[in-house]
């Protein structure tokens, strides 16, 4: 979050303080030299309401405004295929299933951590998305668990099935 400043009759670069209150756990607030500007950074450690009141001087005259943040649970992992059951393949044919997930925190890791894909096939993380991906040497029905783990080391796992015809 930025909090910028405009007008002044100082000649001085704006300088920005903690008044009143407490920024949330985690966060801080930062300025930077010839910017009328200050930004408040971090990483939340809790889910909390922080109100806090901020201060610009600029040599000559000083305002003040108070501000609230807000800090929500973050969002479960979850993988969001359309079901346990991905797309079928052909046998000898390139076959792909891209993989997605919501919440947690990008970037994703995804891994088999149970049972097996169908020969041929591997999980591919890609600029473009990630995916299974490959030519499958084997007829059958595979299933396996689909793993997801986000950046911060959250987790989430589906079984999954794959038929090769």
């Amino acid at each position: 979050m930025s909090i910028n400043t405009t007008g002044g009759s100082g000649t001085e670069q704006h300088r920005f303080s903690l008044v009143a209150g407490s920024l949330p756990d985690g966060l801080q607030m930062q300025s930077f030299f010839g910017v009328q500007s200050t930004l408040i950074h971090g990483r939340p450690t809790r889910i909390q309401t922080s109100t806090f009141t901020v201060r610009v001087d600029d040599g000559a005259e000083t305002a003040t405004r108070t501000f609230t943040i807000r800090i929500n649970a973050a969002v479960t992992l979850a993988i969001t295929l359309p079901g346990p059951t991905a797309r079928s393949g052909t046998l000898g044919q390139f076959y792909f299933q891209n993989l997605f997930a919501s919440g947690g925190r990008t970037p994703y890791n995804w891994s088999i951590t149970g049972g097996a894909l169908p020969p041929g096939l591997r999980v591919i993380r890609a600029s473009n998305g990630n995916r299974i991906e490959g030519t499958p040497t084997a007829r059958g029905t595979f299933t396996f668990n689909l793993t997801v783990r986000d950046q911060d080391g959250q987790q989430a796992t589906q079984v999954t099935t794959i038929t090769i015809n």
